[in-house]
């Protein structure tokens, strides 16, 4: 972003003093007497900052403001205005401000604002151009442990020992599996994926290992099973945990002899099939029970793979959060830029049970019910009602004697900051961790705001 400075004002004295003051700090300057001279500006200049009326002739500063955070999302957009009430700098802030300052102004407050809106907002948006990063295999992660499982994947990809890959639901097995498969001997060769909970037990002996005709009513003709298909490469079986016990025997025998014998029929055939399998089950308390194998079990974990779950990763949260963003935004036709610093915090705290899936279907869910064009913490929270997320540790046993609703935890806690810091809003705003935006928002739903 080039170091230039848009103003949209139609009064020419404050004008020229705003101007003097960048023009002092070595900005660029371009000025604008009304909203419709200032979308031609953007459309053809990136500005670092816009700073713009409220009240304008032929096009007002809250239908600017629309157009300007289209043009330029990266943007830092400051309204000043002498209507300062906690409505109007609702609006604005929805509208696509960053924050809003009353006239009169001095110049050091400006400029102070603009600062602190910097540095969130690069924080913020650093982390969404981190998705456009290449991540080795699709696997978007930072993180140490995940930084360890790409490392690992790169040592076993070209051998053909088989594979367990464990960890809870939603962490991404397949795509691990699919990662494996990237290796230089079998990214050309087939890769097979079936899951062994989505079909019944007389159906997966058919799908696996094929059938020929007449084997059993129904098979009007041969059938190519899975091992067969994917001869040469990876044959992927997610779910293994929940094999039947009757199948598993006939599995061990294919891992032992390299061979497949179709449903009714008196030959067997070779293969060349690596086997890679994964479950969310703890194995070895199934074989406890009888429900699994043992000589099985040891026949696939050859080379186990343990893929961490999110909440033991919270560095790559904020980058998942973001790809995921770009994601739905697109297949959904909506426009957002990237997701608040306080956005990424809230979401680094929850517990994440349904791991990477669950953190997808978050946003997706944000995405659709979320104005935009940045999600701030509040957008969550709008959908979020379950106060088991929230961290114990971050509020304090005693808070919850008689069980207040969580709009009355929350609202008292606000007022107590208000309150302490004098009403200065971005000071508030800071020491809760939120943009002014949600503060405003905040201000508003629970009648605390006061006209400036």
């Amino acid at each position: 972003m080039t170091n230039k400075i848009l103003i949209v004002e139609d009064d020419l004295s404050l004008q020229n003093l705003i101007k003097s003051h960048f023009l002092n700090k070595s900005l660029e300057v371009v000025c604008c007497e009304n909203g419709k001279e200032a979308i031609e500006a953007i459309e053809i200049n990136k500005f670092q900052f816009i700073l713009t009326d409220w009240k304008m002739k032929v096009m007002d500063g809250m239908e600017f403001l629309l157009k300007a955070r289209r043009l330029s999302p990266c943007s830092v957009i400051i309204m000043m205005t002498s209507h300062s009430t906690v409505e109007a700098a609702v609006e604005a802030i929805n509208n696509g401000a960053d924050s809003f300052i009353s006239k009169p102004f001095k110049m050091i407050d400006l400029e102070d604002l603009i600062n602190k809106i910097i540095i969130k907002k690069e924080r913020s948006l650093g982390l969404a151009e981190e998705v456009n990063n290449k991540y080795s295999y699709g696997i978007i992660a930072k993180s140490k442990l995940m930084s360890q499982l790409i490392q690992f994947i790169d040592r076993i990809q070209n051998v053909r020992s088989s594979v367990l890959i464990t960890g809870e639901s939603g962490t991404g097995k397949e795509v691990v599996a699919r990662a494996i498969h990237a290796g230089k001997k079998t990214k050309s060769r087939p890769f097979v994926a079936i899951n062994c909970a989505a079909m019944p037990e007389h159906l997966l002996e058919s799908e696996l290992f094929g059938h020929v005709k007449g084997s059993f009513t129904g098979a009007d003709k041969n059938k190519k099973g899975l091992f067969l298909e994917a001869d040469g490469g990876i044959l992927f079986l997610d779910e293994i945990g929940d094999m039947p016990l009757s199948l598993q025997g006939k599995l061990l025998r294919v891992l032992q002899e390299k061979e497949v014998r179709p449903v009714g029929a008196n030959k067997s055939i070779r293969i060349d099939t690596r086997v890679i399998c994964a479950t969310h089950q703890n194995l070895q308390n199934k074989m406890d029970t009888g429900e699994f194998r043992e000589d099985l079990f040891f026949r696939l974990n050859v080379i186990p793979v343990h893929i961490p779950a999110l909440r033991e990763r919270q560095d790559d949260i904020g980058l998942l959060a973001n790809y995921f963003l770009q994601k739905y935004s697109k297949l959904n036709d909506r426009y957002f830029t990237h997701i608040s610093e306080s956005g990424i915090n809230y979401l680094s705290c929850l517990h994440w049970r349904g791991n990477v899936r669950e953190l997808e279907n978050y946003i997706e869910r944000a995405v659709i019910l979320s104005e935009g064009p940045i999600i701030e913490m509040e957008d969550f929270l709008l959908f979020q009602n379950s106060i088991e997320r929230i961290p114990p540790q971050s509020i304090q046993k005693n808070l919850f004697q008689g069980n207040p609703k969580l709009e009355e935890l929350e609202k008292d806690y606000i007022l107590k900051i208000y309150t302490e810091v004098n009403e200065c809003k971005d000071e508030c705003a800071e020491i809760l961790g939120i943009s002014k935006r949600t503060l405003y928002r905040k201000l508003e739903r629970y009648q605390l705001g006061i006209e400036e």
